[in-house]
């Protein structure tokens, strides 16, 4: 386990040293508080409903936030989880840096727990800093509570949505030795779950599709019977309990796809 960590800082230590990630990250951080800034406008220009429950704040604030942080981080993910196994395939760096015996099990644990640390601080960041945008540019919801318990919540639906298309991501790298090939497909991936977005209804008749596609596992999660989590009118704990399966199928599908990502990486071990 000490090892992993080792690999886990290593590969965090050499992403943040990266000129292009950082800029990337600065880029992020800027559109997260333009994006906050933007809906907050959009709000102040919304009428109040009669509908009680129906609180502007979140659905035409908040809500807001799922395409842009679902569709930049994601991107992040991928292309970071590619470029690490491409790397270490080609260079072999970790196992040259580390004096005791080190497995290539250990390594894609290693690299993908790191990846996975800077990807939750990423997202808690971005979507702190859009939430905290919302709440200087127009102000707090009507109910501070159901911020607390749907925002954090948010949070970590994306983060295991993130998790799973970096998972994706590193298998691509495994298959794929060329890193414009595997660039190239992952580009492709990417692209068609950007898609799925707006074909949810041709996916839902092809079952099957739906439940290993991290775009629409993330749309059933969010809109339990087409309403959204972020829709006041459905408590939170019956959301939650109508999203739960599909978040636990999330996790396995993870779980299973490292599982895969280590046995590829393991077999040039003698």
């Amino acid at each position: 386990m000490s090892i992993i960590l080792k690999i886990a800082k290593n590969d965090i230590s050499v992403t943040l040293r990266q000129p292009v990630i950082i800029a990337v990250f600065i880029i992020l951080l800027i559109l997260a508080i333009l994006h906050g800034w933007g809906h907050a406008a959009l709000i102040k220009g919304y009428t109040a409903s009669a509908v009680p429950d129906y609180d502007p704040f979140f659905e035409f604030g908040v809500q807001n936030i799922i395409s842009p942080t679902s569709t930049y981080l994601s991107a992040v993910a991928m292309f970071i989880g590619i470029l690490t196994v491409i790397d270490e395939k080609s260079t072999g760096v970790m196992r040259v840096m580390m004096t005791k015996p080190l497995y290539r099990k250990d390594i894609i644990a290693g690299k993908f727990l790191g990846i996975s640390l800077l990807m939750l601080l990423l997202t808690v960041i971005f979507v702190s800093l859009f939430t905290a945008s919302l709440l200087i540019f127009y102000g707090g919801p009507e109910s501070s509570s159901e911020l607390i318990l749907r925002i954090p919540s948010y949070t970590l639906v994306l983060y295991v949505h993130l998790m799973l298309f970096l998972a994706i991501s590193m298998l691509i790298g495994q298959i794929f030795n060329n890193v414009y090939i595997a660039i190239g497909i992952s580009g492709l991936f990417y692209w068609a779950q950007l898609k799925a977005s707006s074909i949810f209804v041709i996916i839902d008749k092809i079952n099957i599709l739906g439940y290993f596609s991290p775009r629409t596992i993330l749309f059933k999660i969010l809109f339990v019977d087409d309403t959204s989590m972020f829709n006041l009118l459905r408590p939170f704990d019956a959301w939650l309990s109508a999203a739960l399966p599909w978040m636990v199928w999330s996790v396995l599908l993870i779980v299973v796809i490292f599982q895969i990502n280590s046995l590829l990486f393991s077999r040039y071990d003698a």
